[in-house]
């Protein structure tokens, strides 16, 4: 790396990195001179709250729940310390909890911040006498950070919440002018999709334990879902023929979009009059490109309707979580919250229980090094296993070598705070982050044993969490990117029944819309999941490029079968022409995941050609035949 490039990205990290470095240092101090030594253990885990944090907009309410959890979380870590049996029960429950109400397969490391805080505040058992003691200072620790982090909010109170979608739709008006002058742009496309994908995610983001989402979560997902109808109209745009009538709209559909990026929060009167003329002008209309208006236009003068209310941070019940989606659903072996939490629950069992029965001097290193080893997926794991063994060795020869000119206790400590600013400094489960740790940890220790023995204990210990995160790993529940990559694959499949289904109970009855929510965000999520793992893999990236295509135009033709139903009322007999449609579909999908050719009748697909409907279906099916294909000729 070139000198200059060097500098850039350390004074970057630096600077990055500095707002960390302070709090730590802060309270570090600040509880190290009013509470005693015997505290500073509650400074790492109240730093990486801080950190997680702060690039984020925060409520008084998320700082509340914050401070509530964390304090139970200290109240339970007491209990464990202080008596075997809650320390067995504490330590497979606790961890198992945190895991499934924090994690998920697309947010795995949920937990960590909860339960290392649970784990930390173990490792130094505080006595009984000082538990109110113990108390004021995770009081006065997480009240310092809410005020740090409310201090940090009000500075990104300025920042657009909804610019994304003002993107898309700057951009969505861009692509049309291309297409109507015929020279439509295939980058602004990518990016338009990919704008779609990322509102996905952070409506994904947003649901909690009890509920699909919030109601910013609601309009993040209705402003990905009208891009995602609108990259699908673009793709056939080609194929619609367009008269004057239908051009003139267009035109004035795009002259819309030029203000439509200027939405509000408060007041958006004069966009919803102009909407409403313009939804007027295409209604009751049947051709391709008034339908897609009139769909555009319906759902966009509700989004526009839904951001006056501007009450971001109610939970929108009025769509229901799945009941797939729910905890007792999720208690499989199979499922990656289940996995993973047995092994994390295990690891710190196996820890805790060493330390209380063996009562080694400083043996607490051993559950502090396996929690930080062990992690969601193998490939990391196993990388930190090797970052972290050769930064202890280099951060013991750093103390070996350097501490001996640092002899008082002031030199002590000025030594560690360079260290541990420079690991705030350092990637994440990095051997250059291991070595300062390890520099950090072995001064302070310093101070009460020589460092000689320090150092020997620390490579032991660190030894011995590698040897246990190791065994577990490959005993008990593995999960590894590769077996995740496949399970996603299946999923892709399983998805699409699901949409058959979905579009199945649609021809009988109303929907809760937050069954197609759940859908469409889980379908998202698997499909940017599986494209992240394709990125480094030695997969075929071409085959699988073309397969996760094809799912995700049947994901938008299905959204918009599904639409179409409930809102068209279908004759008997193109009810049943569904119904066909949806067992052909079916089994042609069932036949695909064992890699069979699937039986294909074209002729169900001709009783009402003309219907809006029916062109969706065709495409679905022909979608489907390309899977078939691909997926007899490469024995997927």
């Amino acid at each position: 790396m070139k000198p200059d490039v060097l500098y850039q990205t350390a004074k970057r990290k630096i600077l990055d990195a500095l707002p960390d470095i302070l709090f730590f240092l802060f309270l570090f101090y600040a509880i190290l001179a009013l509470f005693g030594v015997q505290y500073v253990i509650v400074v790492s885990f109240v730093t990486l709250l801080y950190k997680i944090r702060r690039k984020r907009k925060q409520t008084p309410r998320r700082l509340w729940m914050m401070f509530v959890v964390q304090l139970t979380l200290s109240i339970l870590a007491f209990l464990a310390s202080h008596s075997l049996l809650a320390c067995v029960l504490l330590n497979i429950t606790v961890p198992f909890l945190l895991v499934f109400l924090q994690s998920s397969q697309f947010n795995q490391k949920g937990y960590m911040a909860s339960a290392m805080g649970f784990v930390f505040l173990q490792l130094r058992p505080i006595p009984y006498t000082d538990f109110m003691t113990y108390l004021l200072v995770m009081a006065c620790a997480l009240g310092f950070a809410i005020c740090c982090l409310l201090l940090s909010s009000y500075g990104h109170r300025r920042q657009d919440d909804y610019a994304l979608a003002r993107d898309g739709i700057a951009l969505l008006q861009v692509q049309m002018d291309a297409c109507l002058k015929q020279k439509a742009d295939r980058q602004q496309k990518e990016d338009l999709v990919n704008i779609q994908r990322m509102l996905y995610k952070q409506a994904y983001q947003s649901r909690g334990f009890t509920y699909i989402a919030t109601k910013e979560g609601r309009l993040r997902y209705l402003f990905a879902l009208l891009l995602q109808r609108s990259s699908y109209f673009l793709e056939n745009m080609d194929n619609i023929p367009v008269c004057k009538e239908q051009q003139a709209l267009l035109q004035s559909f795009m002259q819309f979009l030029k203000h439509a990026e200027n939405f509000n929060c408060t007041d958006n009167s004069i966009l919803l009059e102009e909407g409403q003329k313009l939804f007027a002008a295409c209604r009751e209309k049947q051709d391709a490109v008034s339908l897609f208006l009139h769909n555009f236009l319906q759902l966009f003068l509700q989004i526009l309707r839904d951001l006056q209310e501007n009450k971001k941070e109610a939970v929108h019940r009025e769509w229901k979580l799945p009941e797939e989606r729910k905890l007792r659903n999720r208690l499989r072996m199979d499922s990656f919250e289940f996995r993973f939490a047995s092994r994390l629950s295990l690891v710190l069992l196996c820890g805790f229980l060493f330390a209380r029965l063996s009562n080694l001097d400083h043996s607490y290193w051993l559950v502090l090094n396996a929690f930080l080893l062990l992690q969601p997926m193998y490939e990391e794991s196993a990388y930190r296993l090797k970052t972290r063994f050769i930064g202890t060795i280099l951060g013991c020869t750093v103390i070996y070598l350097v501490l001996p000119h640092f002899p008082g206790v002031a030199e002590h400590f000025l030594f560690a705070s360079v260290v541990v600013s420079l690991m705030y400094c350092a990637t994440p489960g990095t051997w250059i982050q291991a070595m300062f740790s390890t520099c950090f940890a072995i001064t302070l220790t310093s101070l009460a044993m020589q460092e000689t023995v320090a150092i020997e204990m620390r490579l032991s210990y660190v030894a011995a969490a590698i040897l246990l995160v190791l065994i577990i790993n490959r005993f008990f529940f593995p999960t590894s990117r590769r077996g995740l990559f496949h399970a996603n694959m299946k999923r892709m499949f399983h998805l699409q029944h699901s949409y058959l289904r979905i579009l199945q109970v649609s021809l009988d009855a109303p929907l809760d819309y937050g069954i197609i929510m759940d859908a469409l965000t889980s379908f998202h999520m698997v499909y940017d999941q599986i494209l992240e793992y394709l990125q480094g893999s030695s997969e075929d990236i071409e085959l699988y490029r073309h397969l996760l295509s094809a799912f995700w135009h049947m994901s938008v033709e299905m959204e918009q079968m599904i639409f179409t139903v409930q809102q068209d009322t279908l004759t008997e007999d193109q009810e049943q022409t569904v119904q066909q449609f949806i067992h052909m579909c079916d089994a042609m999908i069932q036949s695909c995941e064992v890699g069979k050719a699937g039986t294909r009748k074209e002729d169900v697909l001709t009783d009402f050609s003309e219907h809006e409907l029916f062109q969706l279906m065709q495409r679905y099916y022909c979608h489907v035949s390309d899977i078939d294909r691909i997926c007899v000729s490469k024995q997927l």
